[in-house]
């Protein structure tokens, strides 16, 4: 005739069920949340109309400031951290960094602001080379960082 099994391994047995449950569950969530977060981001930046990123750029003297205004949606479950920066010629070019922390299911506003210093100096130089960076933080869990070419939009919105 057998045994039961002692009352702390049937316990344990039961602790180890439920651990695997909460996991289960956490990183479903940490998973749909970076999906929504994800197809929240690709349509504010493939879309259209008033939602879209937009960049301007303000002549001051000799010096040009460009700025990105981005709307940041949070689809998810936990809040996410945006920030945004780039690198580039520290004699022609000067960059702020944005950063937005937005909480689950709101929108926030990221301003990015970059400085050309000397107009004529830049626009002297067949290619620039100003490399941008975009971090997105799922905040404790993972995060993405994407890196583009910045100096082809600054182009864009100094020739306009």
């Amino acid at each position: 005739m057998k045994r039961p099994a002692p009352r702390s391994i049937r316990l344990l047995r039961v602790v180890s069920i439920v651990v695997s449950l909460i996991s289960l569950l956490l990183i479903s969530s940490v998973v749909y949340s970076a999906y929504a977060d994800y197809r929240a981001l690709t349509d504010q930046i493939g879309g259209s109309g008033a939602g879209r990123a937009t960049l301007g750029a303000v002549q001051e003297g000799q010096s040009v400031l460009v700025t990105l205004n981005a709307t940041v949606p949070n689809s998810g479950l936990y809040a996410i951290v945006v920030t945004m920066s780039c690198t580039g010629n520290p004699n022609l070019v000067q960059c702020d960094p944005a950063r937005v922390t937005v909480p689950p299911g709101q929108v926030s506003r990221l301003t990015f602001h970059l400085t050309i210093l000397n107009i004529a100096e830049y626009m002297a130089e067949p290619v620039h080379e100003i490399n941008g960076t975009l971090f997105v933080d799922l905040v404790p869990f993972s995060s993405l960082s994407v890196g583009f070419d910045l100096g082809a939009l600054v182009d864009q919105a100094v020739r306009q």
